[in-house]
């Protein structure tokens, strides 16, 4: 409706928030043997990666020139991850998936080295949701935060998507309080300081047209 030129315009002064991996990890992965039939962890990482780049080069070419990376979260300290692995973490955070979550989020780096000599016009940062998550975990006072290893949504240990709604008995009457508004995803004010901070200074290297790592 706007046009090649105006079309090609927008998608070049438009930054994309690009995020891949968790999903991939605590269900196609650790929950579902979908792929780890088939991959070691290390593997499967050099896989998602790879698919990863595959993607930002498909964006590339529909002229997408600033592109934000959000790393993969502390997938092991996931309320559903704590409930699923109960026996060996003893409700703690589970330390072998949020090592693969590491594990994925050191790639990022080489990988967008690899990238940049044959997408020369592309800006990328990397967004640390990872260590955000681990400081609201490690620090819930200074965020008010009040429970962190279970979620506000019914028993807070495994619901999650569909399983959450105004029927679901025992959810809790204070969102706000919690890290965690179901199992697998943060409560609002927890997205709300998120974004805050990813849209303040975190992306000043794509407004500023400069290479940020």
């Amino acid at each position: 409706m706007v046009g090649d030129e105006r079309a090609d315009k927008i998608l070049s002064d438009a930054i994309f928030f690009f995020v891949i991996g968790t999903n991939d990890f605590i269900f196609n992965y650790f929950t579902f043997p979908f792929r780890s039939l088939h991959y070691t962890v290390s593997q499967y990482t050099d896989f998602l990666l790879q698919t990863y780049a595959s993607y930002i080069k498909d964006l590339y070419s529909l002229n997408a020139r600033r592109i934000a990376l959000i790393n993969v979260p502390p997938l092991g300290c996931l309320p559903i991850e704590r409930t699923l692995h109960f026996v060996e973490s003893k409700g703690e955070c589970v330390e072998e998936i949020n090592r693969a979550a590491s594990g994925f989020n050191e790639g990022l780096s080489p990988m967008m080295e690899h990238l940049n000599p044959a997408l020369p016009e592309l800006k990328i940062v990397t967004l640390d949701y990872n260590g955000l998550i681990l400081d609201f975990i490690q620090n819930p006072s200074k965020f008010g935060f009040a429970v962190t290893a279970k979620a506000c949504c019914g028993t807070g240990f495994i619901e999650a998507g569909l399983l959450c709604n105004q029927l679901t008995p025992f959810t809790c009457a204070d969102a706000d309080k919690y890290l965690f508004f179901d199992s697998v995803h943060l409560s609002q004010k927890a997205y709300e300081i998120i974004a805050n901070k990813f849209l303040g200074r975190n992306i000043f290297g794509l407004v500023a047209n400069t290479m940020t790592e």
